[in-house]
């Protein structure tokens, strides 16, 4: 399975960073994994990724697994602003909405506001989500 370059998780819970971090490098799909614990950390990581896009040491992640209820910036308003910063890269990085809890018409409203968000899952992120995450929308990349 190739690997890809970098994962960005974006999660409020130190404790839930934790243990996405130590899921998804005992798995080995990813050079490198991210961690942002709020909104704005993560769009300030990815303004200086995609500054130095053109370096190929660059740590532009192909996944972003975003957890949607945080406080300042929720998910919603990261997915606003998202755009800003990497119009115009390419490959765009797939979005992945992480929860424990998901309303309807927040799912809906993420879809529709952003093309990169691909799917949601219910947190703790399990092996099996990721693997479902790489195989659907990543394998091609790595």
């Amino acid at each position: 399975m190739p690997k890809l370059r970098n994962i960005l998780l974006i999660d409020d819970d130190e404790i839930t960073n934790f243990i996405g971090y130590d899921l998804i490098t005992s798995m080995g799909i990813t050079e490198s994994v991210s961690v942002a614990v709020s909104g704005q950390e993560a769009l300030d990581y990815l303004k200086n990724a995609y500054k130095d896009a053109a370096n190929e040491a660059s740590n532009t992640p192909e996944l972003i697994l975003l957890d949607m209820n945080m406080p300042e910036m929720d998910g919603l308003e990261f997915l606003e602003k998202i755009n800003s910063i990497i119009s115009g890269s390419r490959p765009l990085p797939v979005i992945i909405m992480l929860s424990t809890s998901f309303v309807e018409g927040d799912i809906a409203k993420a879809f529709a506001m952003n093309p990169m968000v691909k799917d949601y899952f219910e947190k703790p992120l399990t092996e099996e989500a990721i693997m479902h995450i790489y195989n659907s929308y990543l394998s091609d990349r790595g």
